[in-house]
């Protein structure tokens, strides 16, 4: 028997006029994008026309599943309808982490890519047109570990009020060895 998972992409709207509160009552709308897929949406910002950013990653099941994890970024109306999805990366172990709205319109994702190898992962960032979420580059930083297992990435990134900086917040995986020791009190 194989059994598989396919989560939907959730958005809820909650709160009103009175402001936030977590009352049931207040959810305006709720929308689940169903892709046919496992989903994972890790952050959602509203966009400066009203609407929302949606990042996260996602997986395509097939013969290799494990190496079909890709990004996702959806754009969506201020009523939750979606305008557009981007995915980026086909191969390997891919995922969005955080996305924003740069002054100029453009949208800029943080992430995490694959180099190729099954696990090490690299830190990318993403700068996306308005009009649909198409590509306009791309920066990489390589992993510079010194396994195949280290996974490095970008998790949150803020413009600064210098215009065109933005500054992305991540990790670097290193490799560290430990001793442990464990005690039992009987």
């Amino acid at each position: 028997m194989v059994w598989m998972q396919v989560a939907n992409m959730l958005f809820v709207r909650i709160g009103g006029a009175a402001g936030l509160t977590m009352d049931p009552s207040t959810i305006r709308w709720t929308y689940g994008y169903d892709f046919g897929e496992e989903a994972h949406p890790h952050a959602g910002v509203q966009t400066d026309d009203g609407g929302f950013l949606v990042v996260g990653d996602g997986v395509r099941y097939g013969d290799d599943v494990a190496l079909k994890r890709r990004i996702d970024v959806l754009k969506t109306d201020s009523k939750g309808e979606l305008e557009w999805r981007q995915s980026f990366g086909s191969r390997g172990y891919n995922y969005g982490k955080f996305g924003i709205q740069l002054r100029d319109g453009r949208y800029v994702i943080a992430g995490a890519m694959s180099s190729g190898k099954t696990l090490l992962l690299e830190r990318a960032i993403f700068v996306l047109n308005e009009t649909n979420g198409e590509e306009e580059s791309r920066i990489v930083l390589p992993n510079d570990g010194a396994n195949e297992s280290l996974r490095d990435g970008f998790m949150s990134v803020v413009e600064t009020s210098q215009n065109g900086v933005v500054i992305a917040v991540g990790f670097r995986g290193e490799t560290h060895t430990h001793t442990q020791t464990n005690s039992f009190v009987s």
